[in-house]
């Protein structure tokens, strides 16, 4: 799984800082933009990382919640399977779904790139009938600014509004 930028022990707002001042020491030694956005290619995919996760996390978080719902809705309806867990897996469309959704989510963590996990959690969001409008909208709704910000980086490579991802770290 690709790292991102939270476990580094350094503030967000640092290394933002620590990067406008890289980039314009680069440029005054007349390197090209293309060659500085390319060096900085894998800190955007660390700080693209970190937003992902934190929209994967509120999703995975809902996934749960419909979950355990759906357990004990189940669990209200045949008592008599109580204690057995994989009986009461089987006795339950909605969560015979939402247990292979939990399988298939897990495929996106197999050697993509964080751009394509972030394009298919989306996907996911938008598609998964499980979820309501309401859980939806809500869900993109909380994540507008880290999945406009993902998108920019994604297609720049650089920074349209840098306090998105650091506002993310004071929130953890």
């Amino acid at each position: 799984i690709k790292a991102g930028l939270w476990d580094s022990g350094v503030p967000r707002s640092t290394l933002v800082q620590n990067l406008g001042e890289n980039t314009k020491i680069l440029r005054d030694a007349g390197v090209t933009d293309e060659k500085i956005r390319k060096s900085q290619s894998a800190f955007f995919e660390r700080v693209c990382t970190d937003l992902t996760y934190s929209i994967l996390t509120d999703f995975n978080n809902k996934v749960d919640e419909k979950f355990n719902h759906c357990i004990e809705k189940t669990r209200s309806k045949h008592p008599e399977i109580l204690t057995d867990t994989n009986q009461f897996m089987l006795d339950s469309d909605n969560c015979r779904l939402l247990s292979k959704e939990t399988l298939d989510w897990n495929k996106l963590y197999e050697e993509i790139s964080i751009f394509e996990i972030f394009d298919r959690t989306l996907e996911r969001i938008k598609t998964r009938t499980f979820l309501t409008d309401a859980d939806r909208n809500e869900l993109l709704e909380r994540h507008r600014a880290a999945v406009d910000e993902v998108n920019y980086i994604k297609q720049f490579r650089k920074f349209n509004n840098a306090d998105v991802w650091v506002r993310k770290d004071r929130m953890s």
